[in-house]
């Protein structure tokens, strides 16, 4: 069972969230690796929070099978977020 201070990855391997998360979180994606989002470089996760927040981190592996992560954007929807999904423009 996944506890509420980890994600796991596609390889069902349990990673923990990126530093200084306090809320818990609703729902955790990572961005596709397609041609609109691989211009980054790295993978995106966007991750939203009961308490509204939405937060857009790009990662990079880190040591002992870590992953470092920086805040590109963050928002509130003032109202828990359920659900997302990254679109293609």
């Amino acid at each position: 069972m996944m506890s509420s201070s980890a994600f796991t990855d596609a390889n069902d391997s349990e990673l923990p969230l990126p530093p200084n998360t306090v809320e818990p979180v609703s729902i955790l994606k990572f961005a596709p690796m397609n041609q609109t989002y691989s211009q980054f470089g790295t993978p995106m996760l966007l991750a939203a929070f009961w308490d509204g927040n939405l937060i857009i981190y790009q990662t990079q592996p880190g040591v002992n099978e870590t992953i470092q992560s920086q805040v590109m954007l963050q928002n509130n929807a003032q109202a828990p977020i359920l659900g997302l999904a990254w679109c293609i423009d």
